[in-house]
């Protein structure tokens, strides 16, 4: 495992789904111009590894925590729930993008550009993630950004194809 990466990234959705993906892997959409056939395409992103999605219960805003590289501590996977594990997601520019999955009409429209998110540089490739869902800590105030994150991503690198070639995406889903 190489040199760990942490970062946490807030996001709000009023369709109560998120998206985590690069925008260079959605080249497929760059020719499509009707907002409803790019959200009807989630599925088939997400099943290619193209995106992860995050289906909380309701619209709002929400707080993920990232790990890349880094394994998380015991504390951290002891408030987890309703995870998946073992998914594919694949980031060909470096580019990890964090949005409510209304926006990806506008980004899809404006040939990548993205509105309403946030993004993180990571080392370009494939990743196998785990996502948690996480208990929030009750008592929040002065501790650390762990304590307030509504779902944890762990990505690992894969440098091996014939791994890549075997493995789906999927949805983290309460």
């Amino acid at each position: 495992m190489g040199p760990g990466m942490r970062f946490s990234v807030r996001v709000k959705t009023s369709a109560a789904a998120c998206a985590v993906f690069d925008p260079q892997a959605l080249q497929a959409w760059r020719a499509c111009t009707d907002p409803y056939e790019v959200l009807h395409g989630v599925e088939d992103e997400v099943t290619d590894g193209h995106m992860l999605l995050y289906n909380p219960a309701a619209d709002g805003e929400y707080e993920f925590l990232f790990l890349v590289e880094e394994r998380p501590s015991p504390q951290l996977i002891s408030r987890s729930y309703g995870s998946i594990t073992n998914v594919l997601l694949r980031v060909p520019s470096g580019a990890l993008v964090v949005a409510g999955i209304e926006a990806l009409p506008a980004i899809v429209a404006s040939g990548g550009e993205v509105p309403m998110s946030a993004t993180q540089t990571v080392r370009s490739g494939a990743y196998r993630v785990d996502a948690h869902n996480l208990e929030v800590m009750d008592d929040c105030e002065g501790s650390d950004d762990d304590e307030s994150a509504d779902a944890l991503f762990v990505l690992q690198r894969i440098d091996d194809p014939e791994t890549v070639r075997a493995m789906r995406g999927g949805t983290l889903a309460l």
